[in-house]
């Protein structure tokens, strides 16, 4: 029982996160092969809404100074419009050239390299020397098609509408960004893992009049909505609790109303956690415990303000209804047993919370909450595992 309430921990995110690209992934396979091909017209409109979308992910990244997928977005362009170059210069054995054989070839390299960059500032020295680096690999690429030179080799079959050799290095790459999919499980990891794959069938399948266009189109598309549901959850939610954000509490501060109470939680001995079960341990807890907390059914928007806080809102709420179901999450939380992986035996963890009602004279939300930090302060001092109100 206790291993498979730890696997449902552990997939039910992942499950969340891959589920959009997955689908439109699927989706976009299955009309494939359901098509004879696009019209002309619709290869047009999704020629249009491949750089449209390219270049609204590359606004959006200049927006908000990050660097997230510029590069992976960078090699789709670069690669679609070489494609498209190649194909319409040779449209009978573009096969067979140079060009496009070592296009196959660089391609899963540039994914591989720089859609795995560290997240950063976009605006930062050392992106300006990772773009240098791209530009150079293409470099090198048409230097050596100019050259006749193909990247190839002779004893691997052709899968497709690629080189076996390509082949090889298009399913490492998505190997590579599955196995980050495992580690990390963000919601852009997964987006680069079906995008990379999107961008396999879309070379395997030059040759058809539609499959490059509308897999590359899948491609972006994925990325654009990986992204922007990343940076929607950045500045509204917290991703290891689910709660909604700091930045969403001082957003949606200045439209409560009148009458609310504002709820403090804090976790006890909440530094010692990291000594006794590390950071992973740790941060795996703080989930199991907003878990916990959400199961109550409370009415109640729950925040992340801090590592250890979490602020409760009651709208329309007196401190003394407010109090009761504080005292609820409370105990939840206190009667709960919490399993991690390496530890046999259940871990039994507590909070502390205090509410108060917001006051006539208080100026705003954040003036009620330092009120209501402060008192459980004092209280957390010489107790934990109480509830007060103040």
């Amino acid at each position: 029982m206790k291993k498979l309430i730890l696997w449902f921990q552990g997939i039910f995110p992942l499950l969340h996160n891959m589920l959009l690209p997955a689908l439109i992934t699927t989706g976009g396979v299955l009309f494939f092969y359901a098509h004879d091909g696009l019209t002309l017209s619709a290869r047009q409109s999704f020629h249009i809404i491949f750089y449209f979308i390219s270049f609204a992910v590359i606004i959006l990244l200049f927006y908000f100074n990050s660097n997230k997928g510029i590069f992976f977005i960078l090699s789709l362009l670069i690669g679609y419009t070489c494609l498209n170059r190649i194909k319409y210069n040779y449209p009978e054995d573009f096969l067979f050239m140079p060009e496009y054989i070592n296009l196959c070839f660089f391609m899963p390299i540039a994914l591989l390299i720089f859609g795995s960059i560290p997240e950063n500032k976009l605006l930062t020295k050392s992106n300006i020397y990772f773009l240098l680096l791209f530009f150079a690999v293409y470099a090198f690429g048409e230097l050596s098609s100019h050259g006749q030179l193909s990247i190839t080799t002779g004893f691997l079959p052709t899968g497709g509408s690629i080189s076996g050799l390509s082949l090889i290095i298009f399913i490492l790459c998505n190997i590579y960004y599955y196995i980050r999919t495992i580690i990390y499980g963000k919601i852009l990891d997964y987006s680069f893992f079906f995008a990379s794959l999107l961008c396999l069938f879309g070379f395997y399948y030059s040759e058809h009049s539609s499959g490059a266009i509308l897999f590359f189109t899948l491609s972006v598309l994925i990325i654009f909505l990986g992204l922007a549901e990343e940076i929607h959850n950045n500045i509204y939610k917290d991703n290891l609790t689910g709660f909604a954000s700091r930045n969403a509490f001082v957003i949606h501060s200045k439209k409560f109303p009148l009458k609310y109470s504002v709820g403090l939680i804090r976790i006890d001995n909440y530094t010692n956690l990291h000594k006794a079960f590390g950071k992973h341990g740790r941060k795996n807890l703080i989930r199991m415990i907003s878990e916990r907390i959400s199961s109550v059914g409370t009415n109640a928007l729950i925040y992340r303000y801090g590592e250890d806080e979490l602020v409760a809102i009651f709208k329309n709420e007196g401190k003394n209804i407010a109090f009761e179901q504080m005292e609820q999450i409370r105990r939840s939380v206190a009667s709960a047993d919490f399993y991690l992986r390496k530890h046999k035996k259940p871990i039994k963890l507590t909070i502390s919370g205090c509410v108060s009602e917001k006051k006539r004279s208080d100026i705003n939300t954040l003036e009620t909450l330092t009120r209501v930090r402060k008192s459980l302060q004092k209280t957390s001092s010489f107790s934990c595992n109480i509830t007060s109100k103040v």
